[in-house]
């Protein structure tokens, strides 16, 4: 269980739908926490309702349209505005957060076991095989500050400390001027340059001085590739969850070809993880 200091949120798309509702359920009995589910269209997603969660407007948090976000842009990168949006949504959700501590959760994700939330004594990050370059340069650039984390922190869900994060935003401000949101896009904008949202505070809190454990995550990223007309999101997700994986992804739009359907299919087989690996 989670004290009244802590909210679960989980900015979501109507295309998410099928995730979500195998999602909550399991956030609710890990965490005993109704989670928060931002959306900018709350109306699609209303039949998550009997299932015990707050549905808010997107609109209530975002301190940036998406329109806002794409015209900050180069041309180059306008095709990624919504999920330049979606970062920095998840950055406001936290900063406007009642809570002290906030877990963030994409909505193709579904967690299969509790990811542990840091204590007063130590700052606590999942471990990823990600290595991303242009991440850990949008960070120097908008810091100051070198790489901090041994390993990449970026996966699917983040445990964020508000007052930790209020000083991270406030840090981007001073060094880049302005609004942190239109700092994190200038940077973002440059062709060495991109920005990762959960590698970003990481590597933040890592440079704090405090303890930081990374703990193993055992995540399967491409379930959707193993979507058929008989075998549906929880028939996947229940399969996932007897080969010992700690959670199960659906990306959805990332590449899709016979040979990774069966790559996958092999691969959840012999329960091996795929987390920061691009076997599919």
């Amino acid at each position: 269980m989670l004290d009244a200091r802590s909210v679960i949120a989980i900015p979501s798309l109507p295309s998410h739908l099928d995730v979500l509702r195998c999602s909550i359920p399991r956030v609710k009995r890990l965490y005993g926490k109704e989670p928060l589910v931002v959306t900018p269209d709350p109306a699609s997603l209303q039949a998550l309702e009997d299932l015990g969660v707050r549905i808010v407007a997107d609109q209530e948090y975002a301190g940036l349209g998406k329109a806002g976000v794409m015209a900050m842009l180069p041309e180059s990168k306008r095709g990624s505005a919504g999920w330049y949006y979606q970062q920095l949504l998840k950055y406001d959700i936290v900063l406007k957060s009642p809570a002290d501590q906030v877990l963030v959760m994409d909505a193709d994700t579904v967690l299969l076991r509790a990811v542990p939330a840091s204590r007063d004594d130590v700052t606590v990050f999942p471990r990823s095989g990600e290595e991303h370059v242009p991440y850990f340069r949008g960070f120097e650039a908008l810091t100051g500050l070198p790489r901090g984390l041994a390993s990449s922190a970026i996966v699917n869900f983040m445990w964020f400390s508000r007052p930790d994060l209020s000083r991270l935003v406030e840090r981007i401000g001073e060094r880049c001027g302005g609004d942190w949101r239109g700092a994190i896009l200038r940077v973002a904008s440059r062709p060495e340059c991109s920005f990762s949202e959960y590698e970003t505070y990481g590597n933040w809190c890592a440079n704090q001085g405090g303890r930081v454990d990374q703990v193993p995550l055992r995540l399967f990223r491409r379930g959707d590739l193993l979507l058929s007309g008989t075998r549906d999101v929880e028939a996947i997700v229940r399969s996932a969850e007897r080969r010992g994986f700690d959670a199960v992804a659906f990306e959805r739009g990332h590449r899709t070809t016979a040979l990774r359907r069966v790559l996958a299919r092999a691969l959840l087989g012999v329960g091996l993880c795929t987390n920061g690996r691009r076997y599919v």
